[in-house]
């Protein structure tokens, strides 16, 4: 999606096969879809970082990722109910354990909540472009099986 004011870039779909539902658990593959939302300097490493994710399993309530040069920040719709609180703990615990690195760079990592956006300061990139970002797509895990109308053959 780009920008119909300046023209750049606000953000990319990404879509990726995923073995985990959006409640963390395990299900047949699916396609996950999340979004990318860049500023005025794009970090491109977060490529990396995502395709190392995808491979530990960390993206599947992930919605919306932000890669600054000092922080990894992702947009996360965590489980809600009995065991919200063990599962909040597990899933940080893991991102906190996963090399956020590349070969001469790092980061910090910070998880929010959509409802999160709202209180962050009002120069900052996910504030003022993420809760639009949130409401006009459709993003999370879904069967393969939902996304076959894209592919059936239409006979005319």
């Amino acid at each position: 999606m780009v920008s119909k004011i300046n023209g750049e870039l606000v953000y990319t779909v990404y879509a990726a096969p995923q073995r985990f539902s959006a409640q963390l658990e395990m299900q047949d593959l699916g396609l996950q879809r999340f979004a990318i939302l860049w500023d005025k300097n794009p970090q491109y490493e977060i490529f990396e970082l995502i395709d190392r994710a995808l491979v530990s399993d960390l993206l599947s309530p992930v919605s919306m990722l932000h890669l600054s040069p000092e922080k990894l920040t992702i947009i996360a719709n965590l489980p809600e109910g009995k065991n919200a609180d063990v599962i909040s703990a597990v899933y940080d615990r893991r991102w906190n354990e996963y090399p956020l690195q590349i070969q001469w760079q790092s980061w910090e990592f910070e998880r929010l909540g959509p409802d999160d956006l709202a209180s962050l300061g009002t120069g900052n990139i996910l504030r003022l472009n993420g809760p639009h970002v949130l409401k006009t797509e459709n993003f999370g895990v879904y069967d393969y099986e939902d996304m076959y109308f894209a592919f059936k053959d239409i006979e005319l």
